[in-house]
C-alpha cells in the first residue's frame, strides 16, 4: 500500500471510529458484504485527489446510529434518509479536515441517497478503495472510500503553525 493509501486509510478510520456509536464495533478480517438497504454516496474533487465516499445499511442500523435513537418510539423513512445522507457528509468532512492538515483542499459534492441497491464492495487499498465495516445490534454499517490521485502525489503534515483550521464540530460565526 502506497504511503498516500496509508494516510488515508488511517484518517478514515479514525473519522469513522469518531462518528460511530460506541455500540458499532470494527469487523476486521474477511467481513460480510453489505446488507442491502439505504446507501448514500458524496463525490469529493481536489487539486491532487478526487473520488467518492459511501455509507451503507440496514435502515435499523442507520436508525440505530441517528442522533435522536431511543428518544423517540420510531424514525420516520425521511429521518432515515435525511440521516444516511449527513453522516456520509459528516464523514467525508471530517476527512477534508484531516487532509488539510498535509495541504490537501477537497470540495463535497452534495450526498445522494440510494434505496433498494444491492453493492459489492472490493476493497483493494494499492488502488485507493478502502472498506470499513462496523457491527452493530441491528445490522453492519459499511463505509467505503474510493479515490484517485496522481502517482507523484506525496502527503507530508504541514508544520503545526500551518495547520490552522476548524476542528470538526465547532462553530463559526461569520
Amino acid at each position: 500500500m502506497s504511503e498516500v493509501a496509508q494516510i488515508v486509510d488511517e484518517l478514515s478510520l479514525r473519522t469513522c471510529e469518531a462518528m460511530l456509536p460506541g455500540e458499532f464495533k470494527r469487523v476486521t478480517g474477511d467481513a460480510p458484504e453489505p446488507e442491502q438497504g439505504l446507501v448514500a454516496v458524496i463525490g469529493f474533487s481536489g487539486d491532487v485527489m478526487r473520488g467518492v465516499l459511501g455509507v451503507t445499511a440496514p435502515a435499523e442500523a442507520i436508525a440505530e446510529t441517528h442522533p435522536l435513537a431511543g428518544q423517540v418510539e420510531e424514525l420516520c423513512d425521511e429521518q432515515l434518509y435525511d440521516w444516511i445522507a449527513e453522516l456520509s457528509n459528516q464523514l467525508l468532512g471530517r476527512i477534508k479536515g484531516e487532509l488539510m492538515g498535509y495541504g490537501v483542499t477537497l470540495w463535497l459534492a452534495s450526498p445522494v441517497v440510494l434505496r433498494g441497491v444491492s453493492i459489492r464492495i472490493m476493497s483493494q487499498p494499492e488502488v485507493g478503495v478502502q472498506k470499513y465495516t462496523f457491527h452493530g445490534r441491528s445490522g453492519d454499517l459499511c463505509v467505503w472510500i474510493d479515490y484517485q490521485y496522481s502517482e507523484d502525489t506525496e502527503l507530508t503534515a504541514l508544520p503545526e503553525e500551518e495547520q490552522e483550521h476548524c476542528v470538526a464540530g465547532e462553530m463559526l460565526l461569520f
